[in-house]
């Protein structure tokens, strides 16, 4: 079912195929057909955060590729726990540790209040050679825990309505 190949993708899909997305994915991103699976992310080759188990492990993030048919739209990313690894500004830190030939310019920050303990901002991705990418970052810290999240699109106006979107702006 649909069009979209992930062969040698590092993702371990949760289910074959596309899958109609739920309710409330529908709403807020417009979007029917949904994708999904865990990775490992990796900051200069380790791990973004880990997580106590039996033993302790490297994170994993939830990925949705939310779309049509033809391909995905949207990509989400959540991390499994809140972590103080997963402070705010997690994506610029993570290229400014990476000589990756990406560079990640603000569009718009809001922020709760001063203290810059939750809020969302809109980054401008670019990678030598290719169209930006528009990237979501929503944030919040409290209790010596922090969570990340990323929602990413391909066109920026997709972008800008998702910061319309957003609680603190």
């Amino acid at each position: 079912m649909g069009c979209w190949s992930f062969a040698d993708s590092p993702i371990i899909w949760e289910h074959d195929g596309l899958k109609d997305c739920d309710d409330y994915v529908q709403e807020q991103y417009g979007t029917a057909f949904c994708r999904t699976g865990n990775v490992e992310l990796t900051i200069g080759g380790a791990p973004t955060h880990t997580v106590l188990k039996t033993a302790v492990e490297p994170g994993r993030w939830k990925v949705t590729l939310m779309g049509a048919r033809v391909g995905p739209f949207y990509v989400s990313i959540e991390p499994d726990v809140s972590s103080p690894q997963l402070e705010p500004s997690v994506l610029q830190k993570a290229v400014s540790k990476t000589s990756n030939g990406l560079s990640v310019i603000s569009i718009k920050r809001c922020e709760a209040d001063s203290s810059g303990l939750t809020g969302d901002e809109l980054f401008r991705v670019t990678a030598t050679g290719r169209k930006p990418a528009f990237v979501q970052e929503a944030w919040s810290c409290g209790a010596s825990n922090c969570s990340a999240s990323f929602v990413l699109t391909f066109s920026e106006d997709d972008g800008r309505k998702l910061m319309d979107k957003s609680y603190w702006c």
